[in-house]
């Protein structure tokens, strides 16, 4: 079953989800560079956002429900699970940094292979004189740290032998839907070309079903810098990696603070690798309010 969102995407869903969540209308939330399908609910006068995915699988408050895909707009049964922080991490796909691949960034004439630890850090995997050569090594130890959660390079980019990928044709639609959506070469080009010539943010994340935060992203540089095009410049200097906040750990956070234990925001911060202000934020209410 489709059911249609604002902003020009749709989800899917089981064609025998239940009717008291297919009757709402919901609408799309892009954070993180996913795209998710909610709805706004009002209790005792304050508003917050129901996750379709979470009301499909009726997670309660600190669960992790995980799109096995990596397509937040793909809620079909087959495709959501129960999962730890850590599990739900390790099946997230690249979206910023010098390199395509995840866990690989460039340093200097080498590309270094890093990757997750449960200590908040991560592992130092080795330099490698090839791009390629450094996310086989990262998808070597995803396997054995992760297993059935890993989201591997080899998985996200079958054309890993090469460095030109076979183009996808990102339209909204259900192939985009139950494949995921993902930009080749071929697709950057074309979308830094619509860049040079006046296009807005908010028209390219619908014509190539991305979220806005990618769009702007490729915009300032920050993703696909090496893919250029005559006549286009980042608008902004390339940015370092900012690290976001998904509703998923923010959900994580509230329900942590509840303890009350002394040094807890401290301790949230360092875990999700955000500032101590960024927690206390959390905590009153100024940001992420609509998240219970």
């Amino acid at each position: 079953m489709i059911i249609t969102l604002t902003r020009g995407h749709e989800t899917i869903v089981d064609d025998d989800a239940p009717e008291s969540v297919t009757r709402h209308r919901w609408t799309t939330l892009s954070t993180g560079g996913l795209l998710y399908a909610v709805r706004k609910i009002t209790i005792n006068g304050n508003q917050l956002t129901v996750l379709l995915h979470r009301a499909l699988l009726g997670a309660e408050p600190g669960q992790v429900v995980d799109h096995i895909n990596g397509n937040g707009l793909d809620n079909r049964r087959q495709n959501l699970r129960l999962a730890t922080q850590a599990q739900n991490r390790a099946n997230t796909r690249k979206t910023y940094g010098s390199s395509r691949f995840k866990g690989v960034y460039r340093d200097k004439s080498k590309w270094v292979a890093q990757i997750s630890n449960n200590r908040n850090g991560v592992d130092y995997l080795g330099r490698f004189s090839s791009e390629r050569e450094a996310a086989r090594a990262y998808d070597r130890a995803a396997r054995a740290r992760f297993g059935e959660f890993a989201a591997t390079n080899e998985e996200l980019w079958p054309g890993l032998e090469d460095r030109v990928l076979e183009p996808f044709t990102n339209r909204v639609g259900l192939r985009n839907l139950v494949d995921g959506p993902r930009l080749s070469i071929a697709d950057v080009e074309a979308m830094k070309r619509d860049m040079v010539n006046g296009a807005r943010d908010v028209d390219l994340a619908r014509k190539f079903s991305i979220s806005d935060s990618m769009v702007g992203a490729i915009r300032h540089g920050e993703a696909w810098p090496d893919v250029m095009v005559t006549g286009w410049v980042p608008s902004l200097p390339v940015a370092k990696t900012i690290v976001r906040l998904c509703p998923a750990d923010v959900s994580e956070i509230r329900a942590a603070l509840v303890s009350g234990k002394r040094g807890i925001g401290r301790a949230l911060a360092k875990r999700f690798a955000v500032s101590v202000a960024t927690i206390s934020d959390i905590a009153r209410g100024k940001t992420w309010k609509e998240i219970a």
